[in-house]
């Protein structure tokens, strides 16, 4: 396999990741769980692959050493150890199929860390990774506007609206991260109908985020915000 063809299949499950959240796989037992972690460890492990090679071929693709990855890694060993050392190590290695996290999920996010701080060189690249991701923070915006209206269930039931994820508390932590991310491209972004559009996806995960009725996402969202406008 080229260089080039390594380099497709890995931007293609980059740019597939942010789409995730979307999968509901009713023939498993935990359908807003299961099937989510099960395609992004999938997507994760074959990018990786394909990056290692990469890496191995062309020595600009290889790791850089900064504190942001100097602490990711830290992280993971401090982690790691104390799986090790957990009361049921096994758990905190494996975790369940109800939460899909514990070690093994952590090391998957480190992998896609690795692949996405190695190959997205540019700042023009992370532009397109976030603005692919906040138009996948759209769709989730208006299928979530169609559950407030009645048009679909809400999966937990009530009134709290919870999307594709099947929890309310996720999908308000969801919308937190993509206002965040849409502000960011807003001020980057050079052209108005671009502006127009990330304002738009703002006010819609907005609208979410309160109907989500998750207080804990809400205190983040303004408490992240005044910390960003202390740095403007």
């Amino acid at each position: 396999m080229s260089n080039k063809l390594l380099k497709y299949v890995i931007y293609g499950g980059l740019f597939a990741v942010p789409f995730v959240p979307f999968i509901i796989d009713t023939s498993l037992f935990f359908p807003f769980i299961t099937g989510k972690a099960f395609v992004f460890r999938t997507i994760v492990l074959i990018i990786a692959a394909c990056y290692a090679v990469l890496a191995i071929r062309d020595e600009s693709y290889r790791p850089k050493l900064s504190w942001v990855s100097a602490s990711v890694l830290l992280f993971m060993v401090i982690i790691g150890l104390a799986d090790i050392f957990a009361v049921n190590p096994f758990k905190a290695f494996w975790s369940n199929f109800e939460r899909m996290e514990g070690f093994v999920a952590l090391l998957h996010f480190f992998l896609y860390f690795l692949v996405l701080s190695s190959v997205l060189k540019t700042q023009e690249m992370w532009n397109k990774i976030l603005a692919t991701t906040v138009g996948a923070s759209f769709i989730m915006s208006i299928y979530s506007l169609f559950q407030i209206g009645g048009k679909i269930a809400i999966n937990q039931g009530g009134v709290r609206v919870d999307g594709t994820l099947g929890n309310a508390a996720y999908l308000g932590i969801y919308m937190v991260f993509h206002i965040f991310f849409a502000s960011l491209l807003f001020f980057r972004s050079r052209h108005t109908w671009q502006k127009v559009l990330l304002a738009l996806s703002i006010v819609l995960n907005l609208v979410v985020l309160y109907y989500t009725a998750t207080r804990g996402a809400i205190l983040g969202l303004l408490g992240g915000a005044r910390i960003s406008i202390m740095f403007l």
